[in-house]
């Protein structure tokens, strides 16, 4: 008996040891900065002990993946509720405070906060202070400035109050409470800290944010050195990063507020003008960063492949040697195939449901830039008297924005809707490259059909801004519907330069772009209503010919069925 009891005591160390040596592994793996190998334990292991999962939790953050952080987060706090372990559920906390913020979710951040920060006064909870600064941000950022100021005051350690994130959001608070001079202050103070820290990134932010004020108290002069200073910091900045690109964004703003604000009206068009060329080159870089996601997509999906390949061989050579685990192994199978047949249906329905997003941002690429040389335009129209041709542009104008804020979220639309909306497009774009070219669609069919909207607008977006980019004489698009066996087949033609005229590359990327989406769209599509819809895109020098045809095969529906459907 006693000899029982050694052996498992003996097991027990050995146990304990073992957790030991791997909480240690992770920690030291977390300190060398080696991310990737900390969240792939977690993909094999679902047991760690809480301090592992924290540090689990912070390497995904670490990679820019705070959904991750914050699911693991809200499955743990539960379990740290039942067991009543308060500084690790404080831990928890500012965690998954921190993910809210990093992910922008400011209403659900306000709501978590305001419970939270209840519970943890209640309860006389560690770290509270440490939420209160994450709290503030959120409360901030949700426009609920009284409330994060209100907050702050919370915090009494000093430790907290002499960092630099708490003077850079606290200076933020005061300017949107209207304490201008205070607000100066902590915006001062935080560049000093950022120069001595070597934190750079906090610099530009706050040479801004002093210049913001010091437009709001009408300092002119002084206002435009920080503007010009800030600028300066932004351009230093050879990889720019999301945050970058909208810290850059409100920067023209505020020089374009700066300019208007003097009645200097000039320097004001000029800012739009390079808001407009920033926008491009924002685009283009987006264009080239998804293109390299979906490579990395592509490259972890191969790695899935292969491990579930070496998993399916281990589960079939087990089977071969422990018969008697057949059913058991069977019914697992079956446990495992649901699952996955699960997993596809979701991540279907998600591709799908991202394919749209895809489709509606592509569609409103035109807004940034395309707003503004419209209102130019218009301004123009007005200035010069013209009124009939103003109203009738206002008209066209107004079209195009309430169908891509409104009618683009309709699964179907009339074929005619979608040519009306591409007139207006096409209409506005003349107006403002100058230039004359004609819509036309002709259709060899009575029915009226439906087909998803701006599912057209890519390719005519192409035509316009390659095809055409050069002088052409008649510039034409011709989109041309005929229904044969219950298919519908829209031919696009233009008559400009074609595919291999100009900068090969930039047109091949916007190409293949509108191609892969609409592709996508109609793989979806296909297996949703059992047809078969395609896309081709040809040269016509290839034919002899000038210009570019897209050939689609595009879903339909008929418009008298779509109303039975609704009643």
């Amino acid at each position: 008996m006693n000899k029982n009891i050694k052996y498992i005591l003996f097991f027990c160390f050995l146990y304990c040891n073992f957790l030991a040596s791997q909480s240690l592994e992770i920690e030291e793996l977390f300190e060398k900065e080696r991310y990737e190998e900390i969240v792939a334990k977690e993909t094999y292991n679902n047991t760690f002990t809480t301090k592992e999962l924290f540090f689990i939790v912070k390497s995904y953050s670490k990679l820019n993946r705070q959904f991750e952080s914050l699911l693991l987060l809200n499955k743990a706090i539960p379990s740290l509720v039942e067991l009543k372990d308060l500084n690790s559920l404080s831990i928890a906390y500012n965690l998954k405070a921190e993910s809210l913020v990093e992910l922008n979710k400011f209403k659900e951040g306000v709501l978590f906060c305001e419970n939270k920060i209840v519970e943890m006064e209640e309860k006389e909870m560690p770290y509270l202070q440490e939420l209160c600064l994450k709290c503030g941000i959120l409360f901030d950022r949700n426009k609920e400035h009284i409330k994060a100021y209100k907050t702050y005051d919370k915090i009494t350690k000093n430790k907290i109050k002499e960092s630099i994130t708490y003077v850079s959001n606290y200076a933020f608070i005061l300017a949107s409470t209207q304490r201008y001079d205070e607000a100066l202050t902590y915006f001062k103070k935080g560049i000093d800290m950022s120069y001595k820290s070597k934190e750079e990134g906090f610099i530009g932010e706050s040479l801004h944010n002093i210049a913001r004020v010091l437009i709001e108290k009408k300092e002119w002069k002084e206002a435009k050195i920080y503007l010009d200073s800030a600028h300066k910091n932004s351009l230093a900045k050879k990889k720019l990063r999301d945050i970058d690109v909208n810290e850059r964004k409100k920067l023209y703003i505020s020089y374009y507020n700066y300019y208007t604000l003097q009645n200097n009206l000039d320097l004001a068009e000029a800012v739009i003008d390079r808001i407009e060329d920033f926008n491009k080159f924002v685009y283009s870089a987006n264009t080239d960063k998804r293109a390299k996601k979906l490579s990395t997509i592509n490259n972890r999906k191969n790695i899935l492949n292969k491990k579930v390949t070496v998993i399916n061989t281990e589960i079939k050579i087990r089977n071969e040697k422990r018969l008697v685990l057949f059913v058991v192994l069977i019914s697992l199978i079956i446990v495992m195939t649901s699952w996955i047949l699960y997993i596809r249906y979701k991540n279907t329905k998600l591709k799908y449901e991202q394919i749209l997003n895809e489709q509606e941002l592509l569609s409103s690429q035109m807004t940034p830039h395309f707003i503004f040389n419209a209102l130019s335009i218009l301004q123009g129209m007005v200035l010069n008297n013209e009124h009939e041709k103003a109203s009738s542009y206002v008209s066209k104008f107004t079209n195009i924005l309430q169908f891509i804020t409104k009618d683009i979220s309709q699964s179907f639309i009339k074929i005619e809707e979608e040519i009306i909306v591409l007139k207006d497009y096409v209409d506005l774009q003349n107006l403002s490259a100058k230039k004359n070219i004609e819509l036309v669609m002709e259709k060899t069919f009575k029915e009226k059909l439906l087909i998803p909207p701006m599912i057209l607008q890519p390719f005519v977006e192409n035509s316009i801004i390659h095809g055409f980019k050069d002088n052409v004489e008649n510039p034409r698009i011709t989109i041309n519907f005929k229904l044969d066996k219950n298919k519908l087949h829209c031919v696009i033609t233009d008559n400009g330069t074609g595919l291999s005229h100009g900068k090969k590359k930039e047109i091949k990327n916007k190409t293949s772009l509108a191609t892969s989406i609409v592709k996508d769209r109609f793989s979806i599509l296909s297996k949703k209503m059992k047809g078969d819809f395609a896309v081709t895109i040809e040269d016509l020098k290839l034919k002899g010919e000038k210009g570019t045809e897209v050939k689609l095969q595009l879903p339909y529906q008929i418009e008298k069925m779509k109303e039975n459907e609704r009643k």
